[in-house]
């Protein structure tokens, strides 16, 4: 048997030849059946679903995860495509589909795509799918297996930062961010309207730039929170581009990324918000003004009201009568505030004090008559000779002309300009005089101290005369009439 050999050499090679075959068979299970347990540990990690649809029977198929994400059982679904169309948001069915199709039809080994569905008790969530499309030699689409997950929350996150990214870019306040060493990295249309800048040329400088020379320790402080992952607000001053000085608020954040440093921090940058703060602080030294000028006539007018308290105590034959008097002065001197609060404080009108005066006489005040040019006092002036007046009337009420049917008050002013006072339109003296019966009337002194002014008192037949030469200090330009 020659041959005999050399079968048993043909017949060991081939035994050989499957005993490797066998060996890698095994290994090609043993090396499937781990990729599918990572697999599976990967889906089961991730709440990803598979799903797989024939073309020829033209089924779906789903994993469970797949019916946790669709909120479904296995009894409701049946594996329809038709079925999945219905569960997808009715917006998003078109798109669905399009997807598909064209990736079908157009020869794409891969497809992805974001839709909505619709969970059986109506609530609405985001699904991410992507499939692999299994085709034959002649390129026909035979099946397509895919996974898909749940990426709700991803969007919902996606959409509140994209709102608040509008919200920052929208917004009137300059928002920016900084990089840790102060380079700024954003700039927002609020800051190129407050600065002048756009974002082309300050991104990528120092936040120094916009700092004014004399307050750059304030970018030192801001420099020292950001190397101890701290806030900071503080106020300062910056330079617009015009170089205009801006007052500002500014207020700075860390923003913290999601891994930890090894101190405890880790801080990507720092959102700074720069307020323009320049109308309130002009405001406030404005209010500050006004309270000190506040502060100043309320001790003028507590000094007026304490002189007047202790000349008419001197006056008055008793309490009764002090109280009559000091009250008819209260109320003139309230008269003449009215009057200045009604020109804001500017200074008045003499023929508005004198109307204003006179009123309070009822049917007699048409019986006071005044004359003469228009003329604006300071307020000071407006005080004290409204208070004289009071005096004037109230003396002819008691014993003078208005005491009597026909008797009557005139009162005169005579204006003339002087020396520099022409040039500013000015009026420099005035003299009022009244002309009434010779009762003694104690004025002499209730408006020169307070003004410097001239007074002199004179009996007349048939009455008495007040003169009084107020000096041009007292007047004032008229702000309305000049605007009117």
């Amino acid at each position: 048997m020659p041959h005999l050999p050399l079968k048993l050499r043909e017949v060991d090679e081939v035994l050989r030849a499957l005993r490797e075959a066998s060996a890698e068979r095994h290994l090609a299970e043993e090396q499937l059946r781990l990729a599918h347990e990572r697999m599976t540990l990967a889906l089961s990690a991730t709440e990803m679903g598979m799903w797989e649809r024939e073309l020829a029977t033209d089924r779906v198929t789903w994993s469970d995860a797949m019916y946790r994400i669709f909120g479904r059982s296995q009894e409701e679904f049946g594996g329809s495509p038709d079925e999945v169309l219905s569960y997808v948001h009715p917006d998003d069915r078109l798109d669905f589909r399009n997807v598909y199709r064209s990736a079908v039809v157009g020869g794409a080994i891969t497809f992805e795509h974001e839709v909505r569905i619709v969970r059986p008790n109506g609530e609405v969530r985001w699904l991410y799918r992507r499939a692999f499309i299994r085709r034959d030699q002649n390129g026909r689409a035979r099946s397509i297996l895919g996974v898909a997950l749940d990426v709700t929350e991803r969007k919902h996150a996606e959409d509140a930062n994209a709102q608040l990214a509008a919200i920052v870019a929208s917004s009137s306040e300059a928002i920016l961010s900084v990089s840790p060493d102060g380079i700024i990295a954003t700039w927002n249309e609020g800051a190129e309207q407050t600065f002048g800048y756009n974002s082309e040329e300050v991104v990528g400088r120092s936040l120094l730039t916009l700092f004014s020379p004399a307050r750059s320790k304030d970018f030192g402080a801001i420099s020292a929170a950001m190397r101890a992952a701290a806030s900071i607000r503080l106020e300062s001053e910056c330079l617009a581009k015009s170089g205009r000085a801006i007052e500002v608020q500014i207020v700075a954040n860390p923003v913290r990324a999601n891994a930890i440093g090894s101190n405890g921090h880790a801080v990507s940058r720092y959102s700074i918000i720069i307020r323009d703060i320049s109308e309130r602080k002009e405001h406030d030294r404005h209010l500050a003004t006004v309270m000190r000028e506040l502060t100043h006539r309320s001790k003028n007018l507590l000094a007026i009201i304490q002189a007047m308290a202790r000349q008419t105590a001197i006056r008055s034959c008793d309490l009764s009568d002090f109280e009559t008097r000091f009250s008819g002065r209260l109320q003139s001197l309230a008269r003449s505030h009215e009057l200045l609060i009604n020109n804001d404080w500017e200074g008045a009108a003499l023929g508005e004090l004198v109307d204003m005066q006179r009123c309070t006489f009822g049917p007699r005040q048409l019986r006071i008559r005044s004359s003469g040019p228009r003329v604006f006092l300071r307020p000071e002036a407006i005080l004290n000779i409204g208070l004289a007046l009071h005096e004037l009337a109230s003396n002819a009420e008691r014993h003078g002309p208005l005491s009597t049917p026909d008797g009557q008050v005139d009162l005169s002013l005579d204006a003339r300009d002087v020396d520099d006072c022409a040039t500013r339109g000015q009026v420099q003296q005035a003299k009022a005089r009244e002309m009434h019966g010779s009762h003694e009337i104690d004025i002499e002194h209730v408006a020169p101290t307070a003004l410097g002014a001239k007074v002199e008192l004179k009996a007349q037949p048939g009455g008495l005369e007040w003169a009084l030469e107020v000096p041009s200090g007292q007047f004032a330009r008229n702000t309305r009439d000049a605007a009117a």
